[in-house]
């Protein structure tokens, strides 16, 4: 924009494009992550693929290793050291009795399973204890399992209340969402009890659920374009807790409006938060991860099948981007 006809000088720079990751898995994304030790990316795909690129200091990312599951992958996590890629999937081959949960090596480049349940696995999240490194997964068999990954069996269980559809840990607060809007609160000191039991205050399903990096509270999304912010402790919940509405698009020429399921919300290092659901440029975005510094923000614009089997058509969208972000992006705002 310019001034007064004349303002070529105040217009400001292009702003730099985000980077697209080459060669992605063939179908659908379902889960990316970061290393929280260097630059490294995992993706997990519904092509039974998990890809890990690097990312180099220019934004652009290259393919480093990939294995595979023998069902689809829905799920990705790193080790606290950045040594290991963890990913849950579905095999279809043995979808009733054992699915895979698959254990990366990047120091050695092998795979190996370690780990099973009775149906998919929806989840997993590294716990690191005191310095000793545990994992959590989460099932559609209403189960969360801990195990120690020198040992094929697990070494503790936990009956849900119904199939787990989301969890996160920020030692020691993990927090676990199922179909039909349980939540349990989970004080990891004592893992196999739940710390507290309710349903969500939000009305719809619960799509995603993200700690708070200080471990004092934790962020709930829907299919209902809603997110709510909730504290752990009750006197800071009693002033601190609230809900707000996202990702609606009106309708023109109408007073509806399009309403789009939350999918992802990621933390950023400074303590703000990324929501993302559908975007216009292209598609859902169904997961999204910052880098260990802050600095690069990848998103997954994908089928997030939100529309069930009749929304995959041939020729989605399935891309991977990688944004820059400015300090202005991510930084608290002060308040009004």
């Amino acid at each position: 924009m310019s001034f007064f006809n004349s303002a070529s000088s105040l217009q400001k720079p292009p702003e730099p494009k985000d980077i697209e990751v080459p060669n992605l898995p063939t179908d659908s994304t379902s889960s990316i992550a970061f290393s929280p030790t260097a630059d490294f990316l995992a993706v997990a795909s519904w092509s039974n693929e998990v890809r890990i690129y690097e990312v180099n200091s220019q934004g652009q990312a290259a393919g480093k290793a990939a294995y595979n599951h023998e069902g689809p992958a829905l799920c990705v996590e790193w080790s606290k050291d950045g040594s290991k890629v963890i990913s849950g999937g579905a095999d279809k081959a043995a979808r009733v009795a054992h699915d895979p949960f698959a254990v990366f090596d990047m120091t050695t480049g092998q795979m190996s399973q370690v780990a099973q349940h009775d149906e998919p696995i929806k989840s997993v999240k590294w716990i690191d204890a005191q310095g000793q490194g545990l994992l959590a997964t989460g099932s559609w068999d209403k189960t969360i399992k801990y195990w120690d990954l020198r040992s094929p069996t697990a070494i503790a269980s936990v009956t849900l209340p119904e199939r787990l559809y989301t969890m996160d840990v920020a030692y020691p607060l993990m927090v676990v969402g199922t179909a039909e809007r349980h939540l349990q609160i989970f004080n990891l000191t004592q893992p196999t009890v739940p710390f507290k039991t309710l349903l969500s205050p939000l009305r719809w399903q619960t799509r995603v659920i993200s700690c708070f990096p200080d471990a004092t509270g934790y962020a709930v999304g829907t299919v209902e374009g809603r997110v709510a912010i909730q504290y752990v402790d009750e006197k800071a919940a009693s002033t601190g807790n609230f809900t707000f509405k996202c990702h609606r698009k009106d309708t023109p020429g109408t007073k509806t409006q399009a309403v789009y399921a939350v999918n992802a919300i990621s933390f950023h290092p400074y303590g703000t938060f990324s929501t993302a659901a559908f975007d216009d440029r292209g598609g859902p975005i169904a997961s999204t991860s910052f880098n260990r510094s802050g600095t690069i923000f990848g998103y997954a614009v994908t089928q997030d099948w939100s529309s069930g089997h009749a929304g995959h058509t041939p020729g989605f969208v399935n891309k991977l981007m990688l944004h820059a972000c400015k300090d202005e992006e991510v930084k608290k705002r002060a308040k009004k």
